[in-house]
């Protein structure tokens, strides 16, 4: 089929959709990667860019659900528009299921390798200069989506929580456990640990 000024259009809004999310998976690598060393080297040169990017350090968690969830929505719009482009150009009118299958085939190697691989990468390599490169927009990108942020971090946090105290008590509950199941222990001495036990 030819090409359509709406395909043609979807192409360029894919590739800038892909650049985007790019830089945002990148980002992930590059902030995370950095080192005791690479941020003694920050906050000796404190530069605009320098304190956004140690500023988003000092919420790690804040940062990483800014990051996830901006790139989910690239990916869903990658997907949605590439998938229309594919469909404009390639008539699957008589195969829609290998028109399905090619669809996913297209879009998950152009994620993969353009959205993941290649900017992780290379976010490894030059992680500071990339920290820095991304430093302004994370920050526009924090504050446009404040509101998600906000849940995600404290439900994930809420969840967190609820796991740990879960662990602690299973914990308690199986020592306690094994001390009733301790024969070769002294009775004052296992008195003396249950007591530690029911005290934690």
């Amino acid at each position: 089929m030819p090409l359509t000024s709406e395909a043609i259009i979807g192409m360029v809004v894919v590739a800038i959709l892909l650049f985007f999310s790019a830089m945002i998976s990148g980002s992930e690598v590059a902030y995370f990667s950095l080192g005791p060393i690479h941020i003694n080297e920050l906050k000796e040169h404190p530069s605009r860019k320098e304190t956004m990017v140690l500023n988003l350090l000092d919420k790690p968690e804040r940062l990483l659900a800014n990051i996830l969830i901006t790139n989910n929505f690239i990916n869903v719009g990658i997907v949605i528009i590439a998938s229309f482009v594919t469909g404009t150009i390639l008539n699957f009118t008589h195969s829609p299921l290998l028109g399905f299958v090619i669809k996913v085939i297209i879009i998950t190697f152009l994620l993969l390798l353009f959205g993941e691989i290649m900017p992780k990468v290379y976010a490894n390599r030059f992680a500071p200069q990339f920290a820095r490169r991304m430093a302004v927009p994370l920050v526009i990108l924090d504050k446009l989506f404040q509101p998600l942020i906000f849940i995600l971090v404290r439900s994930t946090g809420l969840v967190n929580r609820r796991l740990a105290k879960k662990g602690q008590n299973i914990s308690m509950e199986d020592l306690s456990e094994a001390l009733d199941l301790a024969t070769d222990v002294v009775e004052n001495e296992k008195e003396m640990l249950e007591g530690i036990v029911r005290f934690s």
